[in-house]
């Protein structure tokens, strides 16, 4: 089975990420948060699919990667001085769900030892969204004001590319995530 690994395809899943009119009109913190959905839904199909399709794994693989950098190189420098302390911890957070999603890609387990990685993948990665979300998205947002649109619109941007990239050669984004 080939993954399609078009920008379309994958931001299809993410398509929620631009429910106004435009991206200039959409903050941050509601990129990231349409991006924590559309993520959560893709390891809740992984958790309910007993097959555990090797192209959601890899799709889920390849955006996961995209969210992770995008947020690492633009929204935690933007928002740093703000909450320090909880950007430290969303780059361990990060580099914890890594960890699982590595684990999960690695595996060749089937069964419950499959359902056991794909559990704690959804857990470090639902750890993750509710600090994040419930902590550091208020913080940033009082902080960033309207700088928040250009932000997501940058952020949107490096993501595509990334997909994009990963189209192109065939794999990259995820050795970019790696701390």
């Amino acid at each position: 089975m080939s993954l399609d690994r078009s920008p379309s395809k994958l931001s299809g899943a993410l398509a929620e990420e631009a429910p106004r009119a435009s991206l200039a009109e959409i903050r941050a913190t509601e990129l990231l948060t349409a991006q924590h959905r559309a993520l959560a839904a893709m390891i809740a199909q992984l958790r309910r699919d007993p097959r555990r399709s090797a192209q959601l794994v890899e799709s889920l693989g390849l955006t996961l990667c995209a969210h992770i950098a995008a947020e690492r190189e633009l929204f935690y420098p933007a928002v740093q001085h703000v909450a320090s302390k909880l950007v430290l911890e969303g780059y361990q957070e990060h580099a914890a769900t890594r960890a699982a999603l590595d684990r999960l890609l690695a595996t060749r387990a089937a069964g419950r030892a499959l359902d056991t990685i794909v559990t704690h993948l959804a857990h470090v990665f639902e750890d993750h969204v509710d600090e994040e979300e419930e902590e550091l998205f208020p913080k940033a947002e009082r902080a960033l004001g309207a700088r928040s649109f250009a932000l997501a619109a940058s952020m949107k941007l490096r993501f595509d590319a990334l997909i994009r990239r990963d189209a192109d050669t065939g794999g990259g984004v995820q050795d970019e995530t790696r701390t």
